[in-house]
């Protein structure tokens, strides 16, 4: 796991959330996250916590479900 993250294999949080961001359709790529984009991070942020979505970019989830 930290050799993947390492090597840029597995996406780290940081890189997640900014990529989150980035591609959020009210994101204007001003360098101001708007309050929507931010609550949109956190809901989704919070789902992963919880179970209920995965971020497979950043987690090995997609090797376990092979």
């Amino acid at each position: 796991f930290i050799c993947a993250r390492a090597s840029g294999e597995l996406m780290s949080p940081a890189a997640w959330m900014r990529r989150f961001v980035m591609r959020h359709p009210a994101y204007k790529h001003d360098s101001v996250v708007p309050q929507r984009v931010a609550a949109d991070l956190m809901a989704t942020c919070h789902r992963i916590g919880a179970g209920l979505e995965k971020a497979r970019e950043a987690t090995r989830a997609h090797e376990r479900e092979r």
